[in-house]
C-alpha cells in the first residue's frame, strides 16, 4: 500500500466511524488511477490533523527504524528497548534539574583535551575529549553538531519509542489515535490525581 492509498483508506476509515451511513468507495473501487488525484484531494483536505499526524508517526517510525538498523541497532530486547526509552526521559529530567530553559537548544562538538602544559590528557589509555558548546548546528566546515538539551531530549524519547515501535511491528499511528480518542472520551482530572 502506497502512501496516497494509506491516507485516503484511514481517512475513509476515520470518517465512517464518525458517519457510519457515509458513501465513500474504499480505494479499490475509486476508478482509473486518473480519477483518483481528484479523490485524494478532496478527501485528504477534510482529515483530522490527528489522523494526518498519525500517518506521518507511522513514516517516521520507518524512518527511525532505518537508521537505527542501520547503525546496528537490531539486537536489543523489549525490556532493553524499554530501559534505553527511559534513559532518554532521565537525561531530559537531567537537563531540567540542571536548571536548562525547557526551550534552549545548543549544538556541541568533541574536542581533543589538552593539559595545563600542552600536553593532550588521556584518560584509561585513551585520549580525552571535552564537549564545546555552540549555538550553530554547524561547524566552519559543514560538520553537524550534536544537538542538546531539553527538545533535544524529548525528541530522543520519540525518536526511541518510534524505533521501538517499527521494529517490533507496533502501528503506532493506529495506537494514538485510538488512544486520543479514548483520552479525549474521560472526564476532567480523570482518577482523582493531582499530576
Amino acid at each position: 500500500m502506497d502512501l496516497a492509498e494509506k491516507l485516503y483508506t484511514t481517512y475513509r476509515q476515520e470518517a465512517l466511524r464518525k458517519q457510519p451511513d457515509l458513501m465513500l468507495a474504499p480505494w479499490r473501487d475509486l476508478g482509473q488511477e486518473d480519477r483518483r488525484p481528484w479523490f485524494l484531494t478532496v478527501g485528504i483536505l477534510k482529515l483530522s490533523p490527528v489522523v494526518v499526524a498519525a500517518e506521518a508517526l507511522n513514516l517516521l517510525s520507518a524512518e527511525a527504524t532505518a537508521v537505527g538498523n542501520a547503525h546496528g541497532f537490531t539486537e536489543a530486547s523489549v525490556g532493553e528497548d524499554v530501559a534505553l526509552i527511559t534513559s532518554e526521559a532521565s537525561e531530559l529530567l537531567e537537563d531540567h534539574r540542571e536548571g536548562h530553559d525547557v526551550r534552549r537548544v545548543w549544538f556541541e562538538e568533541k574536542v581533543a583535551a589538552y593539559g595545563t602544559g600542552g600536553d593532550r590528557l588521556q584518560v584509561d589509555g585513551k585520549p580525552a575529549f571535552v564537549a564545546v558548546r555552540h549555538g550553530e548546528p554547524r561547524g566552519p566546515g559543514g560538520e553537524l553538531r550534536k544537538p542538546c538539551g531539553i527538545p533535544s531530549e524529548a525528541a530522543d524519547i520519540v525518536i526511541r519509542v518510534m524505533h521501538f515501535c517499527g521494529k517490533h511491528g507496533i502501528d503506532l499511528g493506529a495506537a494514538v489515535r485510538e488512544k486520543m480518542i479514548y483520552n479525549a472520551s474521560r472526564p476532567f482530572k480523570h482518577g482523582g490525581k493531582t499530576l
